[in-house]
């Protein structure tokens, strides 16, 4: 799977091409209770879906494994504030995550001039951080 990923991303970085949507993925359970359980990255013509699996790991494909799930609904996250700031941007580096147990869990994924965002899968869901830059010297150097 890491290699897929390292494929599609040196495809991406490669072309240069720019973020042009992101999608995500929620499982809905009950009317309270849904997760989400992938996010699409559109890249020109180019997709990179992050999906969790059940056993707290990711995999990654470059094609919608979503067509038509029952319980499975996709919302465009693009008109949100967040995501905005990463749209018509290019990617400029990726890494790659593996737990203590060995599973490749997560992925971190840095856009020119952004913050750098994390996607780990947790409780078979996908978790969103970002990494920032702290404010105060942590090395007292």
């Amino acid at each position: 799977m890491v290699k897929k990923f390292q494929s599609i991303i040196e495809n991406i970085v490669d072309r240069d091409i720019s973020l042009t949507d992101v999608f995500a993925y929620f499982e809905k359970f009950d009317k309270e209770r849904q997760m989400l359980i992938a996010i699409s990255f559109k890249f020109e013509n180019t997709l990179l879906q992050i999906k969790a699996e059940d056993d707290d790991s990711i995999s990654i494909h470059s094609e919608n494994q979503f067509d038509c799930e029952k319980n499975i609904y996709q919302f465009d996250l693009a008109n949100l504030e967040f995501w905005k700031a990463y749209l018509g941007k290019p990617l400029l580096w990726s890494w790659t995550m593996f737990n203590n147990f060995g599973y490749f869990d997560g992925i971190q994924l840095e856009f020119v001039e952004s913050t750098k965002i994390q996607l780990l899968a947790c409780g078979s869901e996908i978790k969103i951080n970002c990494v920032i830059a702290p404010s105060t010297n942590v090395l007292g150097v």
